[in-house]
């Protein structure tokens, strides 16, 4: 059942991946969220860290707070919003133990994502010396892609096993076109973001893009493309 928490968790983790499906169990609408069909992943490029917001709180224990990971790719981001509440790491028993909280377990935990929660992503940006702070935002599961200003705060309300993975990107200024443009990425991807390898603005405000790996490919632009 927790099968998609799970392998979004790993997927953004920044480590390998490995599955231990017995033959004939296996999801492969689920491992096409992991796996390229070469057999290769989409791994970030750091260890997945928690954000900074989440540093002092019990996501597992306080029947408040989300628990947000975050992670780098080579232009971009992932951040992934996980509600783990009701569960954790027993000392006594030493195995995770289900625990009682003052936590309804029926209701949704409303927390909220910021760009900056990507704690690096300015170093996505490092050739825009005037980028503002602009970043886009596409959801995995709902699908919808949101410009975020500058630590502006998006709400984000998820209930027990229920997840959340953003692409996050800086929004450029792509000079001769006048207009605004940031990659996301292969989008059926956990971790979209990692599919952009190479990204070059031309004077005559062509985008040149290096993708890896095939796929639904998803892109922010101010303006509507006159080709691809």
């Amino acid at each position: 059942p927790a099968a998609e928490y799970h392998a979004s968790a790993r997927a953004i983790s920044g480590g390998p991946i490995y599955v231990s499906d017995a033959p004939g169990k296996h999801n492969f609408d689920l491992l096409k969220k992991l796996v390229l069909p070469d057999g290769s992943i989409l791994r970030a490029r750091l260890p997945g860290r928690p954000t900074k917001d989440c540093l002092f709180t019990d996501p597992a224990r306080d029947g408040v707070s989300l628990l947000k990971i975050w992670n780098m790719n080579k232009l971009g981001g992932v951040l992934g919003v996980y509600n783990c509440q009701g569960a954790a790491w027993s000392a006594t028993e030493r195995k995770n133990a289900f625990h009682s909280t003052d936590y309804s377990g029926g209701d949704a935990i409303t927390g909220y994502v910021r760009a900056c929660d990507v704690h690096l992503i300015a170093e996505a940006a490092d050739d825009a010396h005037d980028w503002n702070g602009d970043c886009a935002l596409y959801s995995h599961h709902s699908g919808q892609l949101i410009v975020l200003p500058h630590n502006v705060a998006l709400p984000v309300s998820l209930k027990v096993l229920e997840h959340e993975v953003y692409a996050v990107a800086p929004i450029k200024k792509v000079l001769g076109g006048g207009y605004s443009f940031a990659p996301l990425g292969l989008v059926n991807m956990f971790n979209a973001g990692a599919a952009v390898e190479g990204l070059v603005f031309e004077e005559d405000g062509l985008v040149r893009l290096e993708i890896k790996g095939c796929g639904k490919f998803g892109a922010y632009s101010s303006a509507r493309p006159t080709k691809c």
